[in-house]
């Protein structure tokens, strides 16, 4: 009998694998905490590194093309004069002019920096199929991240100053915030630091024109109530991150990161709303495939392939009840709602854009 039991079955320590997880690099529950990864992350590393020289690589080799020059064009408003106002007829948001701007003050305007500030979102969206693992397998991510990394058609929105990185971009970032949220996952490296730098750019705009309007005409004191207004930003950012990683172990970090995707989606093209559809669309097949898989099939283990029963009664029940439902609710409509005012409003320079955001 146990003759039997081992023909159908290996061990990897005191966890039996099932057959069907051999060669799919699928882990079971009992599994995962004992697989090493160091192999997985060299292969993170490998892919990462790929996608990284497909992306960066002579990145100013082509002149920039009509819709890079388009939006060459606000740019470059914005990064002399200080000025973006927000106009639905362009069908584009702001956040892309505002990233490009970061890149450009470091580096100066330039080809090399604009197309620069998209090409990193290439990269961040070949890593956030990294951490689909738990869901299909080290293997599986692996090939779906040098997917990602390989095809012509993301290297090629990768690699100009166009919105279409950042969509695909914050789309996925939706997906994997959500999914971690429900997993209950501990906030880790990447999700504190994104949610860190998150809360940066929040306070920014305030201390800034707190500066201005305390130096005035003064340029050293405007400088020196910078430096001080930003340290007290730091702190404030510093004690929040306290607060929200001892939340819960900090797993809200991952739905107020996912709602802050939702508003930069609409905030990168007026699109979003189609997007949006077919990520609903998508659960309402996913909701439909498992009712007729479950009638057709016999009833597979619980969390046999997943950390957790990805349904909405699980979504709900991490939601929690009464203080942390309401808390975690507000704080999510919270980010949405200010950081789609602060890109809107041109980070409070132009306040017609909010109201103009509802046109589009």
């Amino acid at each position: 009998m146990n003759s039997s039991k081992n023909a159908k079955t290996r061990r990897h320590g005191d966890a039996e694998i099932k057959p069907e997880t051999w060669n799919l690099g699928i882990e079971t529950k009992d599994q995962r905490p004992k697989t090493k990864d160091h192999l997985w992350l060299l292969g993170c590393f490998a892919v990462t590194a790929v996608a990284t020289f497909l992306r960066f690589w002579r990145l100013e080799l082509k002149p920039l093309h009509h819709d890079e020059g388009v939006n060459g064009f606000f740019l470059t408003t914005l990064f002399r004069d200080g000025i973006y106002k927000y106009d639905p007829s362009n069908y584009h948001g702001p956040d892309l002019y505002y990233f490009a701007l970061a890149a450009a003050k470091m580096f100066g305007l330039n080809t090399l920096s604009i197309r620069g500030s998209v090409a990193i979102f290439g990269v961040l969206t070949v890593v956030l199929a990294f951490f689909l693992k738990n869901y299909i397998g080290k293997i599986g991510s692996l090939i779906a991240a040098l997917f990602i990394a390989l095809s012509p058609g993301m290297v090629y929105i990768s690699r100009y100053f166009i919105h279409e990185i950042l969509f695909a971009f914050f789309s996925f970032a939706i997906v994997i915030g959500v999914l971690y949220f429900i997993e209950k996952r501990k906030a880790g490296v990447f999700a504190t630091a994104t949610m860190t730098f998150l809360l940066l750019i929040c306070f920014l705009p305030t201390a800034l024109n707190l500066a201005n309007l305390v130096g005035k005409e003064n340029t050293a004191l405007v400088w020196v109530a910078r430096i001080g207004l930003f340290a007290v930003e730091a702190v404030l950012v510093f004690l929040i991150m306290r607060m929200l990683l001892a939340w819960n172990e900090g797993t809200p970090i991952y739905l107020l990161l996912a709602s802050a995707s939702a508003v930069l989606l609409f905030a990168t093209k007026e699109t979003a709303f189609i997007t949006v559809g077919t990520m609903l669309m998508a659960c309402v097949c996913v909701w439909l495939w498992r009712k007729i898989y479950k009638a057709v099939v016999s009833q597979p283990k619980e969390n046999e392939f997943e950390p957790v029963e990805l349904t909405w009664a699980t979504f709900r029940e991490r939601l929690g009840t009464s203080s942390d439902l309401l808390l975690i609710i507000v704080a999510a409509i919270f980010v949405f709602v200010y950081v789609g005012i602060l890109f809107f409003s041109s980070f409070f320079t132009y306040p017609e854009g909010i109201k103009k955001a509802f046109e589009a």
